[in-house]
């Protein structure tokens, strides 16, 4: 199976050099909250929010596919009406790809506003923004091979093209960087006692920003597509001491395309059920399974997940696929009351 390999490998690298983009995804994509919907800025209680998430793919056939992103947000005053609030946040993440680097780069900040529907704040509606720069380059240009030198050609008219004849170890290549404009829709409603739900939609690259790395031609592949997140989630409590949280996830850019549907079923520990224990899984249509482990503890919380590829590459990955590491930590900072100090007299 090495010719497999070999080719799988080849149609890899030949996707990078075409510069076909494909946008950052994550399994857990609950825990990364701002690069799912810009709406979800300051979308919880407390008084701040910090969290990460990285994922490595494919590894067992390529250079891995790796991608660390990084969040802060909060709510930071009152809206127009008591019921109602604002909220910031700035998000970035790097995504490297392939053996010639193919690396993404955006820093992007981050402003929503929350609607309360009710007396009691549990139904909320949310409209968000964000906005920021992204870059793109290629590290090490001189390792991508073209079809006409696959064919036999000593001189490269696609490499020249492209715009790089560099040194195969030489670092630095071609870049570009524009400026990318995301807006998002949230409907948040909490069930009393026994949990939270949240329905939204994140509309992506509003701008359909020029992302090519191509000195020139190509021109109906220039410009970065509108991409639409669609999800849902439902955390649920089930008696005292269990919970069911499923989710899922549609997401669409250009002609690509994936649905992604999970469920996972937790226990409470603890006095005051502050440690919830998670595990469960989820399915990327024709692409994967997946493998989730969720920890909350107080105000953190962590999760893990392990893709096993089910499409037509996992005769070379051995349905190994990617893995995921995220954490979250919400701060909640309360002035304490000021209390006056009152003295009863015994004769009244």
């Amino acid at each position: 199976m090495k010719w497999l390999k070999a080719l799988l490998i080849f149609l890899v690298i030949s996707s990078a050099g075409s510069m076909q983009a494909q946008d950052i995804h994550f399994s857990m994509f609950t825990m990364s909250p701002l690069t799912l919907n810009p709406a979800f800025t300051g979308a919880y209680s407390g008084t701040f929010r910090i969290g990460g998430i990285y994922r490595s793919q494919w590894a067992s056939v390529i250079t891995p596919y790796k991608t660390p992103s990084f969040y802060i947000d909060a709510p930071i005053i009152q809206g127009f009406r008591a019921s109602d609030w604002v909220g910031i946040g700035g998000m970035l993440y790097q995504d490297e790809a392939g053996v010639a680097g193919l690396t993404t780069g955006t820093y992007q900040l981050s402003l929503s506003y929350h609607i309360g529907l009710d007396k009691k704040g549990n139904s909320v509606l949310t409209i968000g923004t964000q906005g920021g720069m992204t870059q793109r380059r290629l590290k090490t240009p001189g390792f991508l091979t073209f079809q006409d030198e696959i064919e036999g050609a000593m001189e490269s008219p696609d490499r020249n093209i492209v715009g790089f004849n560099e040194d195969p170890k030489a670092d630095g290549g071609p870049n570009s960087s524009y400026f990318d404009l995301n807006a998002g829709l949230l409907f948040s409603q909490v069930l009393e006692d026994k949990g939270h739900f949240n329905i939204g939609l994140g509309m992506m690259h509003l701008l359909t920003p020029d992302y090519s790395l191509l000195k020139k031609g190509a021109e109906d592949l220039r410009d970065l597509p509108i991409r639409i997140n669609a999800h849902a989630e439902l955390s649920y409590d089930l008696g005292e001491n269990w919970l069911v949280n499923p989710s899922f996830l549609y997401s669409s850019i250009g002609p690509a395309s994936e649905a992604n549907l999970q469920a996972l079923a937790g226990r409470y520990f603890g006095e005051n059920r502050d440690i919830a224990v998670k595990l469960g899984g989820g399915y990327r249509f024709g692409d994967a399974a997946e493998v989730i482990l969720g920890i909350d503890y107080k105000q953190f919380r962590a999760g893990f997940s392990y893709d096993l590829n089910v499409s037509e590459l996992r005769e070379v990955t051995n349905l190994r696929g990617g893995f995921e590491v995220a954490v979250t930590y919400i701060a909640r900072i309360f002035k304490e009351p000021k209390v006056t100090p009152i003295i009863f007299c015994p004769r009244l």
